[in-house]
């Protein structure tokens, strides 16, 4: 009987072979009790069911998509019966958050190639004017004399903050810095972090109007927004309100000096835009 049936097995070497992996994983999936030979000879040789290869490509994706092998014993029944179907149901709500954050950072790395290219074709701090579309500021007080670690502290607040609305742990704002707003009697001066969308709940959230901004790029120092008049007369003399943004441009490369990094290598960019 055993001859019988060992000719419609396939041996842990065949089972191996035929699903590309090594005889340790199978062996591993084994001891975690997701893969048991359907047979053991008497010799002590395992033997496979051909069936039983969805469920090695099944273990197999779980592990791509950074499953943990012993999460599979939650789709198990008593009698150690695995639910296939809500594996599969499972693994592709992984894989499309997978695929979200794969995209999220295809995103930013596009974007940071924009801004290294902004660098690069405006190195001579000449001014230069971009065309912005409307966009979204959740905004914070802001007092400069605080410094600059008061100012990290806020911003984490602040994003704590959008991801609470957006009900997501993944944001990351792919813009923030500092905002003023001018006008003839004084100087509104906020943290700014962009937000993806208008979050209709969300309180001190500023439209940012589309149009042409005039721009210039400076060394990372102290901030240079009190200075925006005089970084654009042109706009002052035009208007008395006007809004000025500065936010940090990615840096071409990265120094680390004593474990240190060495700031005055980033430049920043300074955004103003005249209002009627």
């Amino acid at each position: 009987m055993w001859e019988a049936l060992k000719k419609d097995l396939l041996t842990i070497s065949e089972m191996a072979k035929l699903a590309d992996c090594s005889l340790k994983s199978l062996r591993y999936y084994e001891r975690m009790g997701l893969l048991k030979p359907v047979q053991n000879s008497e010799a002590g040789y395992r033997y496979y069911s051909a069936h039983q290869m969805n469920l090695i490509w099944l273990i197999r994706y779980c592990v791509e998509l950074d499953i943990p092998l012993k999460m599979l014993h939650d789709f198990m029944n008593q009698e150690g019966h695995l639910d296939y179907e809500q594996v599969l149901a499972y693994g592709k709500q992984i894989a499309y958050e997978k695929i979200a954050r794969i995209e999220e950072g295809i995103r930013f790395i596009e974007s940071s190639e924009q801004e290294l290219q902004l660098v690069k074709d405006h190195e001579s701090n000449e001014k230069y004017t971009v065309d912005l579309k409307e966009k979204y500021f959740y905004l914070e007080p802001h007092d400069p004399t605080l410094g600059e670690a008061e100012s990290i502290r806020t911003a984490t607040r602040m994003q704590d903050e959008v991801r609470k609305h957006l009900k997501s742990d993944r944001f990351e704002t792919q813009e923030w810095g500092v905002y003023y707003a001018f006008s003839e009697k004084e100087i509104k001066r906020y943290l700014f972090m962009e937000l993806p969308y208008k979050v209709p709940e969300m309180k001190n959230v500023k439209v940012v109007p589309a149009g042409e901004y005039h721009c210039i790029q400076v060394m990372n120092e102290a901030s240079q927004l009190e200075r925006a008049p005089q970084l654009f007369p042109e706009i002052f003399e035009a208007t008395k309100n006007v809004i000025a943004i500065e936010r940090m441009l990615v840096s071409e490369r990265f120094e680390v000096v004593s474990e240190q990094l060495e700031l005055e290598q980033f430049r920043m960019e300074i955004r103003a835009l005249g209002l009627p």
